[in-house]
């Protein structure tokens, strides 16, 4: 449920993006993850009782693959919700209680990276009781800025899958399985037909 995301992702950067040095750069993420598991691990204690993921561009999307591994993996315990910076400042702020994390993946491009730094002091000033984490270089979560902000994606979302697995742990699940037995998800999509596009 986590490694088909990332490996499906990589191998549609490796075809759309040749410019990238593709037989470098999957390494250099591999060191990066692992330098950084020790602080994925701190990020999880203590567990909380709902999480937001915030990104832009390419980034909103890492946020909505964290709150999807946060939903399936907790089943659905920890309720977890995704939006872009400017989004989240409306009406989806409504979905941040006591208790609830928030997670903003930082983007390196400018001016994105300027309305989401706007946004974390916003939410530090409002929530000041809730954790408040930016994700991205010289940050909270340390993260390096790649050229494009797309190769940041496997690395944010592999920070949300740790911490994931974590918490599914912690509620007592089956962390390679939660949805054992009769349930309402299953590892892979199944018993989908396929109907014929045109004539």
């Amino acid at each position: 449920m986590t490694a088909s995301f990332s490996t499906m992702l990589l191998t549609a950067i490796s075809l759309f993006d040749p410019s990238s040095d593709f037989k470098a750069l999957p390494l250099e993420m591999a060191d990066i993850l692992n330098a950084n598991l020790p602080s994925f691990f701190r990020l999880a204690e203590p567990q909380p009782d709902r999480v937001v993921y915030i990104g832009s561009g390419a980034l909103k999307y890492a946020a909505r693959e964290a709150a999807l591994k946060m939903l399936e993996l907790s089943t659905g315990h920890i309720p977890a919700i995704w939006d872009s910076c400017l989004g989240f400042r409306h009406g989806p702020k409504s979905f941040v209680l006591p208790g609830t994390m928030i997670v903003i993946f930082l983007s390196a491009q400018l001016p994105t990276r300027s309305y989401d730094m706007d946004l974390i002091l916003e939410l530090r000033d409002q929530y000041q009781k809730n954790v408040v984490v930016s994700v991205g270089e010289g940050r909270d979560m340390y993260l390096p800025a790649f050229d494009w902000d797309l190769w940041s994606v496997p690395l944010c979302v592999a920070l949300a899958q740790v911490v994931s697995v974590i918490w599914s742990d912690q509620l007592g699940l089956n962390v390679d399985n939660p949805f054992a037995g009769p349930g309402t998800l299953s590892r892979a999509v199944a018993d989908v037909p396929l109907y014929a596009v045109g004539k």
